[in-house]
């Protein structure tokens, strides 16, 4: 731990855009909660109170918002149950239909399991949202039970060169749009895979407005294929148009192989184009969207979108020359699904080494912007998600002596309201520190404030199956890492490395937490052994050094 910041912190001005601001968001809060189903329903309660001719009318007004209230949310269930991960999908944004199609709605969201076959009574209703989300549900169907239908394969062509290899990698999203997990992972392999002597270039979609054609960032060579539009609203529209938008641009490139990563829409369509190219195809794996999905919407591991998402999933990599996968836990997924063992490449998440230097030099305005004092630092670093188990730590927290620690988090998401109001719930306020978004410089210097670090997951699908990159920034930042028994994460914990609790155990987190706090001396052993493991074993150069093997064996 660094010396307390001498200074309190300076009392915020307010400006007059901040009460603007703020203002906006309320008034926005309140229209929300104003058109709420629970404020509707208070308000023909509330009405009711005030004459006799009001309270006439409860019954049939209540009727009447009950009915509203079951279509909508039969509406939302059944348009979250035709998604299959399109990037821009057209039934996401579409109104409810008029609610005297209510028993259309709830007849059509009973057909929206698995194994329900499709229906054709509605259509009639050509033109109309009910009918789009049935032709949806109908393509949907098909995927789920026959799977996509591929184009012929052309003879792979012959390298004339023996220079290195040109690579082209299809990418779901890249660090010139955003930055997150998925992204970092593509953006740390590139720069490896440069090193490997391997030519890689990433082809992006266009997002939004067109933008320049290329774009280098750290001498990595992002390209775009040219702006498409989709002719349709189906998956399999969406996949012909990629398909071909792809195909022009190995036209223009020339690439050797054609890698593309998770998930499926960007696998098949690669994959399509690779074939109709007569070049190799590597699908890379980084998890499976659906069950991701899953762990924050309840149920839709039962729909027909879900069931289609891993089909194509497991044709894609049915269909792929090579398939790598970032943990053998993903691995034993394909492997049931019949794919051969020695065509599966485990390619592990990796980190960069921590300038520590740097990372000293902002350490101090950083503790100082956050308003952290000498006491120790549990802390997280990323998305404010509820499958970070970060509602376990709080509660742990409550049972521990106040005075010993302070929370600090540093990120956004949609856990973060909930967090916060457990906070002051538990009566943590005091000695936590929400900071929000930060640049990825800052990210990484946050281990240097943190003493421990614990990313206890619950015991669930998405949980057991991928593997975060966040244990490895732990080790890599030397904070104390804790982790919950399951077998993405246990792992990285293994012989001293860290400390390993029962998913859900709260009183376990409390007693390790505790130990922790009081034993600065486990904790720094603990650092040191990551460390060095992560050094030895994890380095982005590593992941690399198997994608480019896996290159070579195809060339």
């Amino acid at each position: 731990m660094k010396p307390p910041h001498d200074d309190g912190p300076a009392t915020p001005k307010t400006s007059l855009a901040d009460l603007q601001r703020e203002n906006a968001s309320l008034s926005a809060e309140l229209t929300m909660l104003r058109t709420s189903l629970r404020m509707r329903a208070a308000d023909i309660f509330a009405d009711a109170m005030t004459s006799p001719h009001a309270a006439l009318a409860t019954p049939a007004r209540l009727l009447r918002f009950v009915g509203e209230a079951l279509a909508t949310r039969s509406w939302r269930r059944l348009i979250i149950s035709l998604e299959c991960g399109l990037p821009e999908d057209p039934l996401r944004d579409l109104p409810a239909p008029n609610f005297n199609q209510h028993s259309k709605v709830k007849a059509l969201c009973r057909a929206t399991g698995r194994n329900a076959p499709p229906s054709t009574k509605y259509s009639a209703h050509e033109g109309t949202p009910l009918a789009r989300a049935l032709m949806r549900y109908r393509q949907l169907y098909a995927l789920a039970q026959d799977g996509p239908t591929w184009p012929a394969r052309v003879a792979t062509k012959k390298r004339i060169h023996s220079a290195a290899p040109e690579i082209l990698m299809a990418l779901h999203a890249g660090e010139p749009d955003l930055v997150n997990g998925y992204t970092r992972r593509s953006h740390e392999i590139l720069r490896a895979l440069q090193a490997e002597r391997c030519n890689v270039i990433a082809i992006l979609r266009q997002h939004g407005e067109p933008v320049q054609s290329a774009k280098t960032l750290d001498d990595i060579r992002y390209d775009r294929l040219r702006p498409f539009k989709v002719q349709g609203d189906g998956i399999a529209d969406y996949t012909l148009t990629y398909q071909m938008a792809l195909r022009e641009a190995i036209d223009r490139i020339k690439p050797d192989i054609i890698h593309a990563a998770s998930n499926h829409i960007t696998g098949f369509a690669a994959a399509c184009a690779a074939r109709e190219a007569g070049l190799p195809f590597i699908y890379e794996v980084r998890g499976l969207w659906e069950v991701t999905r899953a762990s924050v919407e309840p149920g839709f591991q039962h729909t027909v979108g879900y069931a289609a998402q891993r089909r194509m999933e497991i044709e894609v990599a049915k269909n792929a020359d090579r398939l790598l996968v970032n943990g053998s836990a993903l691995g034993e997924v394909f492997e049931q699904a019949g794919i051969p063992e020695n065509r599966i490449r485990i390619a592990h998440n990796g980190c960069a080494p921590i300038d520590f230097d740097k990372a000293a030099e902002i350490a101090p305005a950083l503790r100082a912007r956050w308003n952290l004092d000498e006491r120790p630092v549990i802390g997280f670093v990323g998305s404010l998600t509820p499958y970070e188990g970060l509602m376990d730590v709080l509660t742990a927290c409550q049972n521990l002596p106040t005075q010993s620690f302070q929370l600090l988090f540093v990120g956004d998401g949609p856990a973060r309201p909930t967090l916060e109001a457990a906070v002051a719930r538990l009566g943590l306020s005091a000695q936590s520190h929400f900071v929000g978004r930060v640049t990825p410089q800052e990210a990484r210097a946050a281990y240097g404030l943190i003493d421990i670090a614990p990313l206890v997951r619950p015991d669930t699908p998405v949980a057991r199956l991928t593997p975060p990159l966040k244990p490895l920034d732990v080790m890599a930042g030397r904070s104390a890492l804790v982790v919950s028994d399951l077998p993405p994460l246990r792992e990285f914990a293994a012989k001293e490395r860290g400390v390993v609790v029962k998913p859900g155990d709260v009183r376990a987190l409390t007693a390790v937490l505790e130990d922790l706090l009081n034993a600065p001396q486990k904790r720094a052993a603990l650092t040191a052994a990551a460390h060095h493991w992560v050094e030895t074993n994890r380095r982005w150069t590593d992941t690399a050094a198997v994608i480019a093997r896996t290159y070579e064996e195809l060339l």
